[in-house]
């Protein structure tokens, strides 16, 4: 099975956004979209390369919707290894510095 790591802003990117969901809509949303991203997660920890390709911000980084939101991942094949790199809005504009 693969293995999942999230990077330290990947991992504070969840936080701040469950956080904000928290305190702009409440907790019964923050647990809707807190489901929502273990559900991506999962999905993603059993089809990695399900997400679709970025190119042109990472040779192996891809994306899943949890929408509005975007989660960056690569995928390293070889090692069945995937590091979440960021959870970003999918209304900002996304570049590869974004995601080091």
């Amino acid at each position: 099975m693969t293995t999942i790591k999230f990077a330290p802003r990947a991992k504070r990117d969840l936080e701040d956004i469950l956080l904000y969901l928290t305190e702009m809509a409440g907790e019964g949303t923050t647990q809707k979209y807190a489901g929502e991203f273990a559900d991506a997660i999962d999905l993603i920890q059993t089809m990695p390369a399900m997400g679709a390709l970025r190119p042109l911000l990472g040779e192996t980084t891809r994306a899943i919707l949890v929408l509005p939101y975007v989660m960056f991942y690569d995928f390293d094949e070889e090692a069945q290894q995937v590091q979440i790199l960021r959870i970003l809005h999918g209304k900002q504009n996304i570049t590869k510095n974004l995601l080091k």
